[in-house]
């Protein structure tokens, strides 16, 4: 019986990840059909090289999040198929009605956890607050390219304080906004050296210059 109750964790973990996947990639602005498909793509490793998968790598969540997801693709399935013949084929004294009612109850839990509304909207009210979590907490991506001298690579997420400010609020002294990229029509935008007025909107990256410690004071979450 613990065989088969391990079955129903891993998989249900297994459609946890793709839900918390679909959520962080569609906060690096996917819509969320494209979003739920590239966590699918990365999830059972086939089909991740699409234009698309471009908007998943510019997110640093993202790509924490798509580095899951291809591990846990491959130890899912090999942990099921292994649970599976431990459940069947192990002699732990089970009659073989026992083993059918444990494989039946635990396929009713999976029909229950993927079709049934109130199971479907807990699950992805969880992976979407998990992932906003992720999201909203991620660190820039920094690069030191000489003594006092950074350069910061930001991602604004929405529910994040910089939205909604301008550029010329937002940015610490001695610090250089080197461009903004933004998502349109399905791909990311970039405008170098751009105005100070230009407000800033969920699913920006802003590329940054200056010192590292105003950097990261800037940026902090």
């Amino acid at each position: 019986m613990a065989a088969f109750i391990g079955v129903l964790a891993v998989v249900l973990l297994w459609r946890f990840a793709l839900l918390l996947g679909a959520t962080v990639f569609e906060a690096g602005g996917l819509p969320y059909e494209a979003a739920r498909f590239q966590s699918s793509s990365a999830l059972t490793g086939s089909g991740f090289t699409t234009a698309e998968s471009d908007l998943v790598v510019r997110n640093p969540a993202g790509r924490r999040i798509a580095r899951g997801l291809f591990i846990v693709g491959y130890v899912g399935p090999a942990s099921v198929l292994a649970l599976l013949g431990v459940g069947i084929y192990s002699p732990a004294g089970e009659s073989a009605t026992t083993k059918l009612l444990t494989a039946v109850a635990v396929a009713a839990a999976l029909v229950i956890a993927a079709k049934v509304d109130p199971a479907v909207r807990a699950q992805v009210s969880l992976a979407h607050w998990i992932g906003r979590r992720i999201v909203t907490e991620q660190q820039p991506t920094m690069w030191v390219v000489g003594p006092g001298a950074t350069v910061a690579s930001v991602f604004v997420s929405d529910g994040d304080a910089a939205v909604g400010r301008r550029l010329e609020d937002w940015t610490a002294p001695g610090v250089e906004v080197l461009g903004i990229g933004s998502v349109q029509d399905g791909r990311e935008h970039w405008a170098t050296r751009p105005e100070p007025t230009r407000t800033l909107r969920p699913n920006d990256r802003v590329l940054l210059f200056g010192d590292a410690a105003t950097l990261r004071s800037m940026t902090a979450p």
